[in-house]
């Protein structure tokens, strides 16, 4: 293909050096170039086609798991429950049908960490040696809203915990003041 161009060429080139002579009689041409320049009248190239659109379906292979409470969690997920505040789901003290339990008095250093277990509708109490001023209670970890709130002063607060969830607690001046509820339907 590549010979047979150069061929085509080559004869244009021959035949146009002939005319461009002024033929056989040897005399100068005297005609003038009165040809216009070529111009490109086309137009650009514009791309028309439609956009490619994905039509293939994902496909889940994986298996999620559960690695805490997402903020804004109402605690309705009472399958798998969390870790907060280092109470897993074998420390709770079952308070759900005792009322006696469902209070630290007094809440000290001594009382460490306290995991409590209630239902849902229940309230809970704080009372700590010396008050709020010595012990300020503030909510710590787990599902969020929280119902607890900060607390510095007073002698007694009680929270109601309408949602269920595990809501951590501590004591701001002590860290070892700490622990969670754990609400149940």
């Amino acid at each position: 293909m590549r010979t047979f161009h150069f061929l085509t060429v080559l004869a244009v080139v021959s035949t146009v050096g002939l005319v461009g002579c002024g033929g056989d009689d040897e005399t100068p041409s005297t005609t003038a170039d009165t040809g216009t320049p070529a111009t490109d009248t086309g137009t650009p190239a514009t791309d028309t086609g439609t956009p490619a659109t994905d039509t293939g379906t994902a496909t889940d292979t994986g298996t999620a798991t559960d690695t805490g409470t997402p903020p804004g969690d109402t605690g309705g997920d009472t399958a798998m429950p969390v870790v907060v505040n280092g109470c897993a789901e074998a420390d709770y003290i079952d308070a759900t049908t005792d009322a006696a339990k469902r209070k630290l008095d007094p809440w000290t250093t001594a009382s460490g960490k306290q995991c409590i277990r209630i239902k849902k509708g229940q309230s809970f109490t704080w009372t700590p040696g010396g008050g709020f001023a010595t012990h300020p209670l503030a909510p710590k970890d787990g599902t969020m809203p929280t119902p607890i709130t900060s607390t510095t002063s007073g002698t007694t607060k009680s929270f109601d915990f309408p949602n269920e969830g595990t809501f951590g607690f501590v004591c701001t001046v002590h860290s070892v003041m700490t622990g969670a509820i754990r609400v149940v339907p």
